[in-house]
């Protein structure tokens, strides 16, 4: 049987790129030998061609122009391979492939920022890193750069994100995906976006029917007749920023939301955001309210103050009690001193009267003489018992009064 000789039937033409990837390695001192590690064409129904093959193939291609400049082989391999396999040959060493730029669904969000999509390594499985680029213009070089965010792989390539923040409104912005590995970096091609224009500064209003737990936020929309998408946003404290946000709604001038589950008796701010259909975002200046207490709270309040007057007239009364029984007791004491200054007093009294009554004295009103008897009749200051005696005379005692 002849064997045929390997040839280009079959490869060139392909909807799909075929890889060749070489292996150098040296034979001996001063001496280095290319040889070919695999050819291998992408897709779902990868195939790779022998390796007997794929040799004969490539050291053919290579014979055509290398005549023996081995310093050039490595060049031509890659120069043979990406014009004959219609791709990018996967090389042992050098920077990665070009990436490719992308872009992601959704409309501008001037708060988040703008995100940038790519996807590095489209036709490898090989690990790299990468960064994106992104500056006002036409080209994505001299601004900002952005680490890329890996998201989900499947086979070959890894797509990446990122946000480039900070855009100014109504500008144009040109961004690129960069791949880089330890042998440098590999730009992607650009894209360009313009940001949305500055929406109006909405006007944040005073709440309405505000409960313990609820309340009615209000705010006008700007400019007048224009239909924007808004929401509320609300913290509790003296900022609106990071608190919970209203469902986004879709109205024009005056607009208003009900919040519910707040906190009684507590402080509350809210903001009022406007966004356009492009995606500009405006916030109104803040607003503060504070929620009254609930009626349990009030009738706990009304408890305690009923509570608290009932302590206070029970102490008042217990006060006045204590005082009443102590200006009776001294009534009492006083009465008791006087009542013995009274008695004392009478005692003085009658003792002064008892020694006052031992030496009367009298004198004498009238004398008559009887036969048998003398009569005489004394004269006293003080009642008393008058005892008369004299010789010869019969003693008699009477009870005199002052006059008698």
């Amino acid at each position: 049987m002849q064997r045929r000789r390997p040839t280009l039937h079959g490869l060139a033409g392909q909807d799909r790129p075929w890889q060749v990837r070489l292996k150098l390695s040296a034979v001996s001192s001063g001496t280095k030998r290319l040889a070919v590690a695999h050819v291998r064409r992408d897709g779902p129904d990868s195939a790779a061609l022998p390796f007997r093959r794929a040799t004969a193939l490539v050291r053919r291609l290579m014979g055509s122009c290398l005549r023996g400049l081995r310093v050039l082989a490595l060049a031509c391999v890659a120069l043979v391979g990406g014009l004959m396999f219609g791709g990018t040959p996967a090389l042992a060493s050098g920077p990665p492939e070009e990436p490719i730029t992308e872009t992601c669904s959704g409309p501008i969000n001037m708060a988040e920022g703008f995100k940038m999509c790519g996807t590095l390594n489209p036709h490898s499985s090989e690990k790299v890193a990468g960064y994106f680029a992104y500056n006002q213009g036409a080209s994505c070089a001299g601004g900002s750069l952005v680490p890329a965010d890996a998201g989900k792989e499947e086979g070959q390539g890894i797509e990446v994100y990122a946000y480039a923040t900070g855009l100014e409104p109504a500008t144009e912005y040109t961004y690129c995906v960069v791949a880089k590995n330890s042998f440098g970096e590999t730009l992607g091609g650009g894209l360009t976006f313009v940001t949305p224009p500055v929406t109006q500064t909405p006007r944040t209003e005073a709440a309405t029917d505000i409960a313990s737990t609820s309340a009615i936020l209000e705010g006008s929309l700007e400019p007048a007749g224009t239909r924007l998408h808004y929401e509320f946003e609300e913290n509790r404290g003296s900022d609106c920023k990071g608190g919970d946000t209203t469902p986004v709604a879709e109205g024009e001038d005056k607009v208003s939301a009900t919040v519910e589950g707040l906190t009684p008796n507590a402080e509350y701010t809210f903001c009022l955001i406007a966004t356009s259909v492009e995606g500009g975002t405006a916030a109104g200046m803040p607003v503060h309210f504070r929620t009254p207490e609930s009626q349990a709270e009030v009738e706990a309040k009304e408890r305690a103050v009923a509570e608290a007057r009932a302590r206070a007239e029970a102490e008042a009364q217990a006060e006045a009690k204590a005082i009443a029984e102590a200006a009776a007791a001294k009534r009492r004491q006083e009465e008791a001193a006087e009542s013995r200054e009274e008695q004392a007093a009478a005692e003085r009294a009658r003792l002064a009267w008892e020694s006052t009554n031992a030496f009367v004295s009298l004198r004498i009103v009238d004398v008559r003489v009887a036969a048998s008897s003398v009569l005489v009749t004394l004269g006293a200051s003080q009642r008393g018992a008058v005892t008369i005696s004299g010789r010869g005379l019969k003693t008699t005692t009477e009870s005199v009064s002052a006059g008698s």
